[in-house]
C-alpha cells in the first residue's frame, strides 16, 4: 500500500510490480472516520478516500523528485538514498462526493512526502544518539 509505496522509491528499493496510484494522508484518514460518524451523514456507505484527481497523472517516483528539493543534504549523505523504482499503476478513485459529503480538502501528495521524510530523519537521528525511535 501507500505506507511502503514511497519509502521503497527513496531509500533504493526496487518495487517488483505497479503500486495503485492512490495516496491519502493518515490524518485525512482519521478525520474521514470522524466526520462520517456526524449524524447528517447518511449511513450504511462507503467513502473513497484518494488526494490526488482522478484525472491527474499521478505518479509514485514523483516523490524523489521532491525528496531532492526539500531534503538534499539528506540525499547527497546518504541518508536518504532517493534512487529507487516505484513503478505508478492506474487508479481512477474519484473522491469528489467524499470531500463534499465530509468537506474534507485532502492534504497533497507533496506534503505526505515531507512529513514522512521529515519523521524518518527525525527517528534515524534518534537511532544515531542511541534512542529509542
Amino acid at each position: 500500500g501507500s505506507n511502503a509505496a514511497l519509502p521503497n522509491g527513496i531509500l533504493g528499493q526496487h518495487a517488483p510490480a505497479p503500486v495503485n496510484g492512490a495516496v491519502v494522508h493518515i490524518d485525512d484518514v482519521g478525520l474521514a472516520h470522524v466526520r462520517a460518524l456526524d449524524p447528517k451523514v447518511p449511513g450504511n456507505r462507503g467513502f473513497i478516500l484518494n488526494a490526488e484527481a482522478a484525472d491527474e497523472k499521478f505518479q509514485w517516483d514523483h516523490g524523489k523528485e521532491l525528496v531532492a528539493k526539500f531534503f538534499p543534504e539528506a540525499v547527497k549523505n546518504g541518508d536518504v538514498p532517493n534512487d529507487g523504482t516505484t513503478p505508478t499503476g492506474p487508479a481512477r478513485l474519484d473522491s469528489s462526493e467524499t470531500r463534499s459529503v465530509l468537506g474534507i480538502e485532502f492534504k497533497g501528495f507533496e506534503e505526505m512526502v515531507k512529513e514522512t521524510v521529515g519523521w524518518y530523519l527525525e527517528v534515524l537521528e534518534r537511532e544515531r544518539k542511541g534512542g529509542k525511535s
